[in-house]
C-alpha cells in the first residue's frame, strides 16, 4: 500500500469454533498474527488498522467465550439472546457495562480490577480516535493496542476454561 492511502478495507473471516480444553479459541489468533504483522510495518497506514484488528480480536474472543459460557448451540442463537438484552449491537465490547454485567456473571471474574484494566481503557481510546476521528498511530502505539489486546484475550481465554473445565 502507498504511504500516502489512509484507509484501506481488511476483511477477516474468524471461524465459530472454540475450544474449551485449553486455551485456544480458535479464530481469535489468526486476527491478532495480521495485527502484529500490521504493527511491524512501519507504515502508518498499517499501523493504524493493526489498531482496528486487535481490538475487533478482542470483541470476536469475549463473544466467543460468553457465545461457549451461555452455552446455547451456536453463535446465531446467542447472538439473537444478545440483541434481545443489549438491543441491535449484540454484545462483545468489554469497556461496555452491559457487556462486563454479563462476563462477571458468567465468569465471577471483575475486569476493572484487573491491574491492565487502565492500559486497556487508553487503547480504547486510541481505537476511537482512529476509527471516529481519522487518527493515525505509529508502530509504538500499534504494538501497545497488540500487547494489551493479547493480555485481555488470554484473561478471557482463561477465565472462560475455567468455568467451563469446572
Amino acid at each position: 500500500m502507498p504511504p500516502n492511502v489512509k484507509y484501506a478495507e481488511v476483511k477477516i473471516t474468524v471461524d465459530s469454533a472454540l475450544s474449551a480444553n485449553g486455551t485456544v479459541f480458535a479464530g481469535v489468533e489468526s486476527p491478532m498474527n495480521v495485527a502484529e504483522a500490521l504493527a511491524n510495518v512501519n507504515n502508518e497506514a498499517y499501523c493504524t488498522l493493526s489498531v482496528i484488528v486487535s481490538h475487533t480480536a478482542c470483541e470476536v474472543a469475549l463473544e466467543k467465550a460468553l457465545t461457549k459460557l451461555l452455552r446455547l448451540p451456536d453463535h446465531k442463537q446467542t447472538m439473537e439472546l444478545a440483541r434481545c438484552v443489549f438491543g441491535k449491537h449484540g454484545y462483545g465490547k468489554i469497556q461496555r457495562q452491559k457487556d462486563r454485567c454479563l462476563y462477571f456473571a458468567l465468569t465471577g471474574d471483575i475486569i476493572q480490577e484487573w491491574p491492565r484494566w487502565g492500559e486497556f481503557k487508553k487503547s480504547i481510546d486510541c481505537r476511537n480516535a482512529v476509527v471516529h476521528d481519522g487518527k493515525l498511530v505509529d508502530s509504538s502505539t500499534a504494538k501497545t493496542s497488540l500487547d494489551i489486546a493479547r493480555a485481555l484475550i488470554a484473561r478471557i481465554q482463561s477465565k472462560a476454561v475455567s468455568v467451563l473445565s469446572a
